[in-house]
């Protein structure tokens, strides 16, 4: 079964449109709201946005090392 993780990032967008956002694994929620608004003009609406994403999963191959003769 593929593992999944909940990401949840942070999203501004000012009244004339322009959006920024931020995320990451570690840190407040406080923290990513304010770092998502702060290139942004007074009155941005604020948002979050949640998803579930696969976890990358780590591939082994069974190999033999072979000496050319």
């Amino acid at each position: 079964m593929n593992k999944t993780v909940r990401v949840r990032i942070a999203v501004a967008i000012d009244p004339a449109g322009r959006w920024n956002s931020c995320g990451w694994w570690a840190g407040s929620d406080s923290e990513k709201m304010a770092l998502a608004g702060e290139v942004l003009d007074e009155g941005a609406s604020q948002f979050w946005l949640e998803a579930d994403l696969p976890v990358p999963e780590v591939t082994v191959i069974d190999a033999e090392v072979v000496e050319d003769e």
